[in-house]
């Protein structure tokens, strides 16, 4: 047997999962599922979370007993010339032309009885075929949406001026504009737009705010931070997103089962100490009066 070159994308897929005395409706909601592709492979995987089963915690895991992998075939050319292996290259059989669409290479399958059993050799299962949308799964386009480059949302601090008051209200808000990113899956379009679904603002001093709503500006603002001493904060925000996608043809949109997150952050702010002094005048025009 063979062993699997490394260069191959392997899809992986848990035929059972283990568990500890009977599965509740909690333990199967609890199942992690997750994928994603590569130019000539997708890359799948299975996974319990961990969960109390008789008021014990415990965790199960998913027990590998069928494996799968797409690779084209080839022959044990040093051997007798017949035996078949998966490869990355040289197939003794063509992958199937699929124009601008990816060609999934042909299906592989190898078993074992229980864990601690020999695999049996891989055998082709399945013929090459040329990746359409219903090969493209939500757990593909998590990956992707996590993979691509999500801009922090927008950042504004009141008042702007690169100086602050202490024991003064400081009003911070969010952009709350959605982004559209492109991206390509095995070889077909598929457009992911991203939504701000909740905001985190760590104002430098230890206090926190964390809310679903971006904020509105001075003078109706519904985010304030106070600063109790004087020094040099920076204000960051980290944007959690949710997202949905349409594939090429297919105007649905649906939606992405996980979140991405960004964080941007401001330049150093100072927040000084003021005092109000009475003048006779005008300190621009007499620099030197009484109170300047």
């Amino acid at each position: 047997m063979h062993p699997l070159p490394a260069a191959i994308a392997v899809l992986v897929a848990s035929a059972t999962l283990s568990t500890l005395g009977t599965e509740t409706a909690d333990e199967a909601a609890s199942r992690t599922f997750w994928g994603q592709s590569a130019d000539n492979a997708v890359e799948v995987g299975a996974a319990l979370a961990p969960g109390t089963i008789g008021g014990a915690p415990t965790v199960s895991e998913a027990v590998d007993l069928l494996q799968s992998i797409r690779a084209p075939v080839c022959i044990d050319r040093g051997g007798a010339g017949t035996a078949r292996y998966p490869c990355p290259g040289d197939p003794v059989i063509p992958l199937e032309e699929c124009g601008d669409a990816a060609t999934l290479p042909p299906l592989w399958q190898r078993t074992r009885p229980t864990a601690q059993d020999e695999w049996t050799a891989w055998e082709v299962v399945g013929t090459a075929v040329c990746a359409t949308q219903a090969d493209i799964t939500p757990g593909m386009v998590l990956a992707e949406f996590r993979r691509l480059p999500l801009e922090a949302s927008g950042l504004v601090v009141q008042p702007d001026r690169g100086w602050l008051l202490v024991n003064k209200p400081t009003v911070v808000t969010a952009d709350p504009a959605p982004q559209t990113l492109a991206t390509t899956i095995l070889g077909i379009p598929v457009t992911i737009t991203a939504t701000p679904a909740s905001y985190a603002w760590d104002f430098g001093d230890g206090a926190r705010l964390e809310t679903a709503d971006p904020g509105r500006p001075w003078p109706d603002a519904t985010h304030t931070h106070t600063y109790a001493r004087t020094g040099t904060y920076r204000i960051a925000l980290t944007t959690t997103w949710s997202a949905t996608f349409t594939v090429a043809g297919d105007a649905t949109a649906r939606d992405v089962p996980g979140t991405a997150t960004t964080t941007g952050t401001t330049g150093d702010l100072v927040v000084q100490e003021r005092r109000a002094h009475l003048v006779s005048g005008a300190c621009a025009a007499e620099p030197a009066a009484p109170g300047c």
